[in-house]
């Protein structure tokens, strides 16, 4: 018995047997497949300059064995993810673009449900992780090794009923959101979801994404790319030690946070956006969830700078910007 999936699952509003009759159960054989595709391909990426024998040894530590294990668990986006999409609309057959695919949990979650899904990452060790996980669980994905400001060429002509962002956001520069918010947008017929998954809020007062330090996300870069190197995260303290150039490719790379100003830079008014759900609204439909928030920093941190910024959705004002918008 899994103690701790037990727990989580009384921690996130109930699953809809619909859903939930969908899920492929890996067979130990593909299982062992995926941990040692995600072993040889997606763990050496966290040791970038790191020798043959420190590789080796990440790989056999603990922390390898969480990331390894983190990244073959299907739990979070089964059943806090999918049914937070699937309450703007249905998932079977719709046409699904998702920009910043990483390994393909959610890829092989939304084709599981029926979606017709076409993934991309810049990342090729991630999506060759992400390809061996959709022949392990049998299911259709159409993978892209490209740069999210290239969907506007590729995907000319084509319609979406959804275009995702997963975790990809922080990830890219200031160029790259500008045009790619603004390509995506335009991709999507009226009626159509526009979503925002995992990425960290700029207004928040600590970053636990990438530095875990308090109020980098404040920070301008270049102050930022000084500041890190009293991160308690070696990986990323020693972007502080590289020259300047790779230091800042690194430390955008890394992840910074949105906030609604380039929503409104780069879609239109965030007071006139149609934001059908927050992640962290539809989480807190259950109730230990909505009590402890009540109870939390968080919820009072969030009432302070709700008064202080415009009156747009809720969560724009959350800790990480995961939303679904209707474009109208």
């Amino acid at each position: 018995m899994n103690i701790p999936r037990i727990l989580k699952k009384f921690t996130y509003p109930a699953l809809p047997k619909e859903l939930k009759q969908n899920h492929i159960q890996l067979t130990q054989a593909n299982e062992l497949i995926l941990k040692n595709a995600i072993r040889e391909h997606f763990l050496p990426d966290h040791l970038p300059n790191g020798s043959q024998e420190e590789i080796d040894a990440f790989r056999a530590s603990e922390s390898g064995q969480r990331i390894i294990q983190e990244h073959t668990d299907m739990f979070y986006v089964r059943y806090v993810a999918i049914p937070w999409l699937r309450g703007a609309r249905s998932l079977k057959g719709a046409r699904i673009l998702e920009i910043g695919c990483g390994t393909g949990t959610s890829s092989v979650a939304l084709a599981e449900q029926g979606a017709i899904v076409t993934s991309l990452d810049i990342h090729e060790p991630s999506l060759r992780v992400a390809r061996t996980r959709s022949e392990c669980f049998g299911v259709k994905v159409d993978f892209h090794n490209c740069n999210a400001t290239e969907i506007g060429k590729t995907f000319a002509g084509t319609k979406f009923d959804f275009i995702i962002f997963s975790a990809s956001m922080e990830h890219m520069t200031m160029h790259e959101r500008q045009k790619t918010m603004r390509e995506s947008w335009d991709l999507l017929p009226t009626g159509a979801a526009w979503v925002i998954g995992h990425t960290p809020n700029r207004l928040w007062y600590i970053d636990r994404h990438t530095s875990w330090l308090p109020f980098f996300h404040w920070l301008p870069d270049e102050i930022a790319l000084e500041y890190i190197r009293h991160s308690p995260r070696e990986l990323y303290s020693k972007a502080a030690e590289m020259d300047h150039e790779a230091g800042m490719e690194f430390l955008i790379r890394g992840g910074r946070g949105i906030s609604y100003h380039e929503f409104a830079l780069y879609i239109k008014d965030p007071e006139k956006i149609n934001v059908f759900s927050s992640l962290d609204g539809f989480s807190r439909k259950n109730a230990i969830r909505y009590i402890a928030w009540r109870f939390s920093n968080g919820y009072r941190y969030q009432k302070i700078i709700r008064r202080a910024g415009p009156r747009i959705h809720h969560g724009f004002y959350e800790e990480g910007l995961s939303l679904i918008i209707i474009k109208d």
